[in-house]
């Protein structure tokens, strides 16, 4: 992040750099990240406090989510939810593991935006994870046709042929997987039974328009 260089005061060249041999000495202390973000944000220095927060993301290897937090809520804060989405969808990225995250993503977009559609697009993704989550703890036919069905209700032919084989892959050997092999099958004829009927919708269309 390239940081522009102005005329400063030196009470806070003198302040910066106090900080900077703070995290030099102590640069596993989280909280003098925080504080030192906080502080450039006082300051009215938002790209610096910006800055801040990357370097601290970097030296945790992007794994702490307090920061990620706090990050994004400093630039809702200052009202850059454009900023705050972007830091959302990064911090969900690289630990979708940690609800609070996600659920603080959809709460923005839906309280603070508005966004209503925004907001149930990450709750999609929220479901996917915490499906991904279960059929890893729990591999059985039950939990991956529940993730089917999952993907089926929200209308995704592709995510739910690809749930599908993966089950049929993992479970493979499991004295259950026939069950799973007949719901797969009913789901395939389903699609294209529906592939045919849009054919034939087209095919009278077309009819129509060529007989005016």
């Amino acid at each position: 992040m390239e940081l522009q260089v102005h005329e400063i005061d030196p009470a806070i060249l003198v302040k910066r750099k106090e900080f900077e041999e703070l995290i030099q000495k102590f640069g596993c202390n989280l909280k003098i990240w925080i504080k030192y973000a906080r502080w450039e944000e006082y300051q009215q220095h938002f790209n610096r406090s910006r800055y801040i927060w990357e370097r601290a993301l970097e030296k945790f290897q992007y794994k702490h989510s307090l920061l990620w937090l706090k990050y994004a809520e400093f630039e809702m804060r200052n009202r850059q939810f454009r900023l705050a989405r972007n830091v959302w969808d990064r911090a969900v990225t690289f630990l979708p593991e940690f609800d609070q995250l996600w659920f603080n993503y959809i709460q923005m977009e839906q309280n603070m935006l508005d966004n209503v559609v925004g907001a149930r697009k990450i709750f999609k993704r929220l479901a996917r994870q915490v499906f991904e989550g279960f059929v890893s703890c729990h591999p059985t036919v039950a939990a991956w046709l529940s993730y089917a069905e999952f993907e089926m209700k929200n209308g995704d032919v592709t995510k739910t042929r690809n749930v599908y084989r993966r089950a049929l892959d993992k479970l493979a050997d499991d004295k259950e997987v026939e069950q799973l092999f007949v719901s797969f099958v009913e789901f395939e004829v389903r699609c294209n039974n529906e592939t045919e009927r849009e054919e034939e919708e087209d095919c009278y269309g077309l009819s129509l328009l060529e007989s005016c």
